[in-house]
């Protein structure tokens, strides 16, 4: 959650290692893995990202950014 990376970064890091993955496990049914893969990677990469808005304050307004009313937010 702290690597000090900007996300973009991190995202071109997971696409790459992903690829690689599923290139070499491609052979095998990998269906389950790679759908409890996906939804720990989204935790994981939520995490970053809340981890990065320190403060209430940037919290709330980075939701409003992404359409979320201010209530919800």
């Amino acid at each position: 959650r702290n690597r000090g990376i900007s996300l973009t970064r991190m995202f071109e890091e997971i696409q790459r290692k992903m690829r690689g993955w599923l290139q070499y496990y491609s052979i095998g049914k990998l269906t389950d893995f790679i759908q409890r893969l996906d939804k720990w990677l989204r935790v994981r990469i939520r995490q970053y990202i809340w981890k990065q808005w320190k403060k209430f304050k940037t919290k709330v307004t980075n939701l409003q950014k992404l359409r979320l009313s201010q209530h919800d937010a």
